[in-house]
This record gives structure tokens, sequence and C-alpha cells, in this order.
């Protein structure tokens, strides 16, 4: 299992020196990924119960879509596209992702560990990019760190995926130093957010807030609480996403326009080809055929992306796959009272996150994003753990094989 829990810290670390390093014709990461794979299915005759893979309408979904986005690379794709950086792969990838995590989380204690990992890995991944902010831009208005990150947008849309977690597992019984890990891993996250400067960031982390303050009672006093500590911190910081919004300059203008042209391309994808799209990982290369731009470059926009490479199937399964997973998020909330708390809280983090995300997306093409999927399968995950738990269990004695509270990862 720890290589697993190993798996999941490195996903924010597009370009990690050591993670990315290729050994033959694959990253370092992906052997990694093979060797979760293999302990998957030595694991998968010991679970306490039986594998349910496709019980969840989300997984249905995810499934028909990376197939149908893998058919169609192997038909309209570009074949001088190296395999190991294909889509074709890509979605391999995710679908032993999905089999791995739906196989191996099936405790609560597992389940817990996996929501430290994803936390820690987006707060190391925050060290990092702080690091690179303070060795080459130093206080240079306009710098934006993120190389080890991939770019300061894919990070900004990891942390929205992982401040919600941390923040609602801080609602949860804890023992001390979970909660201080919790904590510092909020903090360096909210401030290495702040200095990637992303304007998606910003938006999607409005959002997030917001379904954050829908999920209490106290909606006006979150929603203070939360703009008492993110506004000063964007209005000082010389790299910040607001000073982007409230006085853009020269290229941040012409970013905004650029965006533009890049979206309204893609829709003139789409409308030319409504079935097939034009084909995974064909948005850069055949980008000249439908704008007159002199450099190629992806959407900038997951759902623009994923309605011109794969057409009206393609965003059809895609939409379809987030809707079924707001709605299971949703019954296991409305559920809460014969639920674990764990369980619960992280249905609420993962609607918030997904939120976030989602508005992040806008800004960026996260289709394939690691983490994002992740929670998706996490969602997946929980519907077993809720249905584990009955009225009639005693409150006093936690079900067998989920103790309250982790001991050591496994």
């Amino acid at each position: 299992m720890i290589l697993f829990y190993l798996l999941v810290t490195v996903m924010p670390m597009i370009r990690h020196p050591l993670w990315s390093d290729f050994i033959g014709d694959l990253t370092v990461i992906k052997y990694l990924g093979i060797a979760c794979l293999i302990y998957a299915v030595v694991y998968l005759p010991l679970r306490a119960t039986a594998l349910r893979l496709f019980a969840t309408w989300q997984i249905r979904f995810f499934v028909a879509w990376a197939l149908l986005v893998m058919f169609l690379f192997l038909r309209y794709g570009d074949a001088r596209l190296p395999l190991e950086v294909s889509p074709l792969m890509s979605f391999a990838s995710l679908l032993a992702l999905l089999f791995v995590t739906l196989t191996v989380v099936d405790s609560l204690q597992r389940l817990r560990w996996v929501l430290l990992m994803a936390i820690g890995s987006v707060g190391y991944a925050s060290l990092h990019l702080i690091r690179e902010w303070q060795k080459y831009g130093g206080m240079a208005a306009g710098y934006r760190p993120g190389w080890v990150v991939g770019d300061p947008n894919y990070y900004s849309i990891s942390a929205l995926l992982c401040i919600p977690i941390a923040i609602y597992l801080l609602r949860t019984k804890q023992p001390t130093w979970e909660r201080f890990f919790c904590l510092g891993a909020v903090i360096v996250t909210v401030i290495a957010l702040t200095l990637a400067a992303s304007r998606g960031g910003l938006v999607g982390m409005a959002i997030g807030l917001l379904v954050m303050a829908l999920h209490t009672r106290r909606r006006l006093t979150m929603l203070v609480i939360a703009l008492v500590v993110t506004l000063p911190l964007m209005a000082v910081a010389p790299s910040s996403p607001l000073p982007r919004i409230v006085s853009p300059n020269q290229h941040d203008v012409y970013a905004a326009q650029h965006r533009a042209d890049l979206a309204w391309a893609g829709l003139r994808m789409f409308q030319s080809h409504l079935l097939t799209g034009i084909g995974p990982g064909n948005f850069k290369p055949l980008l000249g055929r439908f704008a007159d731009l002199d450099e190629h470059h992806v959407a900038h926009n997951t759902f623009i992306e994923v309605m011109a490479e794969t057409g009206v199937p393609g965003i059809f399964l895609f939409l379809a796959a987030i809707v079924a997973t707001y709605a299971s998020l949703e019954r296991i909330r409305g559920a809460r009272e014969t639920n674990p708390e764990l369980v619960t809280r992280t249905a609420e983090a993962l609607e918030v996150g997904l939120t976030a995300f989602l508005a992040a997306g806008f800004f960026v093409s996260a289709e394939a994003h690691r983490l994002f999927w992740l929670i998706v399968f996490l969602s997946a995950a929980l519907v077993p753990l809720a249905a584990a738990a009955t009225p009639s269990a005693s409150p006093s004695a936690p079900p067998a094989h989920t103790p309250a509270t982790p001991t050591a990862p496994r």
C-alpha cells in the first residue's frame, strides 16, 4: 500500500527531476504506477469484500469515455506522436489508476491515509513553487514560478482539489500531529497559490469558497473568515492573480485575447467534426487550420478541448461522469446520520474541490489531470464505505477493518 501512497504524493509534480526522468521507454512515475498495479492484482483476492468496479455511474461513464478517447486516437491521432506521451498511454494509465484506487482503498484507515498523502503532495509541491519564486523571481512583480509542478495553472488546479480536503479533515477527530499537518499544508498551499498568480485559480477558489459556505449553516461567517485570510495576502503579494484581474498589463490583455482566439478555434473544430472530433492530441498540430495563429497551443479550456478532440459523444460522456460524481457525493452527504464522519466530510471536501477545479477548468486544459480523476475515483470508493455503515451498528465500536484514526500507513 505504501507504493500507492507514494504514487499519490508525486501526482502534482509533473516535471520533478526524479519522477519525470525516463528509464528506457517509460518515466519513473510510470514504473511506480506499474508496481501499484501489480500490488492491486495481488491484493484483490485478499479484500474483505468483493470489488464492484462498475457499481457507480461515474465509473461507467469514465471508462466509456476513456475507451472512446483511446479508440479515436488510434483512428485519428497523430501516429508520429511518441507512445509514452500520447493520449493512448495517458488514458491507459488512468484506467489502471481507477482499478488500483477502487481495489486498495477499501477501509476508512486507507481512505484517511490517501487523503493525507494528497494533502501532503500539494503541500510539498507548494514548497517547490515557493522556492522557485524565491530563487528566480524574488520580489519581481509578474514572475510566475512553476517548473517542477509543470505550470502555475496546473499547480493551481491541484491546489484547489486538495485544500478543501485538508479543511474538512480538520473538522473530524484527529491526532494532534495530523491537525498540525493539515494546517501547515493549507498555509503553504495558499501562499504558493497566491504566488502562482493564476486567474483561473482565483476564480476556482472563489467558487469553491461559495460551495463551502453552502455546506454550513454559518455561511456569512465562513465567507468573512475566508476573505479576511486570503484577500490581504493577494493584495500585497507582488505575484498575485488579483492585480492581473483588476489592472491587467499588456501581457495579461494579450493572453486573454489569445485564449479567446483559441476558444473560437476549438468551437470551429467541434462544429466541423461533431461526431468524432478532430482526434485526441490533435488540437495543437491542427490549430492553424482553424485560426490565424502563428503558434500552436492547447485550448487552455478543458471543456472546449474535449469537445474539439472527441466531438459530441466525448463531451457527453465527460460531463456525464462529472454529473454522476456530484450525484454520488450528494447521496452520501444526504445520509450523514448513518455514515462514518470521515466518509461524510470526504464527500463534502471532494464536492468543493471538484467545483473549484471545474471553474478553473475554463482557463486550462486538464481533462487528463491525474489528481482530478483520483477525486472522481475516490467518490466511487466512498460508496461501499458508506454502505458498510448501518443504523444498527454500535456507535461505540467501529466496524471491522476501519480504525477510527490511522496508526501507520500499510
